[in-house]
Parts: structure tokens; C-alpha cells; sequence
């Protein structure tokens, strides 16, 4: 009989529960979703770590030639930039209790502006293609593929997390909701505008000039000078 009573309380039904029957886990979904993307972040991070510490080997070999990163790259350095300002921007607006609509707005506008760092990524490549630089030219021409390629495709999927959150706060109008969401991607994007500007500062030097960000980058963690 205990079988047909189960089924009667509906287990599913977590509103219909007393709080005291749902499992402690679930009770800060919001903690918990943040744990996952910390963890996840290391993940990312490890890979990266990898990438850079192969880009370091590579580097010191003969064949090596530096390549002429072009100068949209710049460009797209602002972009992304900007985008993640205006994701801090949403997410201190949400955060001080202020209009959902001008947070959505500062959202989209941040989506926006990572789209279009992903477009001139593209742009960027096209234009190496079409000067005759492959990936089998050089290996800092490789190199510079892989990196691009990889931190594009986990913009990408930022931005398509993004784009799902927005469009359900515009019909749930659950401000609770886009607050947490909001956090999570501000928390990503800065992380991936870490990675750009550790990646794209990689490029544009040397190996002596590479080693010595490296030195820079460690200084500022450890605190040492």
C-alpha cells in the first residue's frame, strides 16, 4: 500500500512537498550550479594551461617564425571587452534590486558585442587564408588557429546560454532567475576575457617577451614582486 501512497503524494511535485522532504541538495540550486561552472572553469583552465605550456616548446624550436597577427585583433580585443563590461553592468543592476529591463537590455547588448568579436574572429582568419597562411605553413600559424578556435567555441557556447536566459526572462519575467544566470555568465565572460588577453598577449611577442608574461602573470597572483 505504500507503493499507491507514493504515487499519491505525487514525489515528483517538489511544491507539493513539505520542505523538510526535499533533498538538502537541491534546496540552493543556485550555490550549486555556481560550484559547477568553478568546476568546469578548471577544467578550461587546464586545457589552456596545456596549450600555452606546448605553444612554449614549440616556440623554442628553429622552425619557428613569429606570425603578423593582423590587426583586427585589436579590434576585437575592444569588443570583447566591452562586452564583458556590460555584462558586470547587468549584473550590478540586477544585483541593486533595479529595472530587469534595463539589465536585459545591458544583456543583450553584451551578446551583441560577443557576437560580433566572434564575426571578426572569422574575419581574422579569412583574412590569414587569403594571404596564404594554412595551418601546415607554420607552427605559430597552427597555434594561432587552435587558440582562436577553442576560446571561440566556448564564447559560442556562452553566448547560447545567454541568449536562452534572456529569452525566458522576457516570458517568465522571473527577475530571481536572470539574477543568478546573469552571475554565472558575468563570472564566465571575465574568465574568457582572461584567457583572450593572456592568448592574444602570447601572440604578439616572442619567446623572451612570452616567458616575461609569464613572470609578470605569476607576480600579480603570488603577490611577489
Amino acid at each position: 500500500m505504500s507503493f499507491f501512497r507514493q504515487l499519491r503524494d505525487k514525489p515528483w511535485d517538489t511544491d507539493a512537498r513539505a520542505p523538510e522532504m526535499i533533498h538538502p541538495g537541491l534546496g540552493d540550486r543556485g550555490q550549486t550550479t555556481r560550484k559547477g561552472l568553478l568546476l568546469f572553469l578548471a577544467v578550461v583552465s587546464t586545457l589552456f594551461f596545456m596549450i600555452t605550456f606546448a605553444y612554449f616548446e614549440t616556440m623554442a624550436q628553429i622552425n619557428w617564425t613569429p606570425l603578423q597577427e593582423p590587426r583586427l585583433l585589436w579590434l576585437n580585443t575592444g569588443l570583447i571587452i566591452l562586452s564583458s563590461v556590460f555584462m558586470q553592468r547587468a549584473s550590478n543592476l540586477l544585483n541593486a534590486g533595479g529595472e530587469p529591463q534595463s539589465a536585459q537590455r545591458s544583456l543583450m547588448l553584451a551578446g551583441f558585442l560577443a557576437v560580433a568579436f566572434l564575426v571578426g574572429q572569422i574575419m581574422a582568419w579569412r583574412e590569414l587564408l587569403a594571404g596564404g597562411f594554412f595551418a601546415a605553413t607554420n607552427p605559430s600559424v597552427a597555434f594561432f588557429y587552435l587558440i582562436t578556435a577553442l576560446h571561440g567555441l566556448h564564447l559560442f557556447g556562452g553566448i547560447s546560454v545567454l541568449a536562452v536566459s534572456v529569452a525566458e526572462s522576457f516570458q517568465q519575467k522571473d527577475s530571481e532567475k536572470l539574477l543568478r544566470t546573469t552571475k554565472l555568465c558575468t563570472t564566465y565572460w571575465h574568465y574568457l576575457l582572461g584567457v583572450w588577453l593572456l592568448m592574444f598577449g602570447f601572440l604578439l611577442v616572442d619567446y623572451n617577451g612570452a616567458i616575461n608574461v609569464v613572470a609578470l602573470c605569476v607576480g600579480l597572483l603570488t603577490g611577489s614582486p
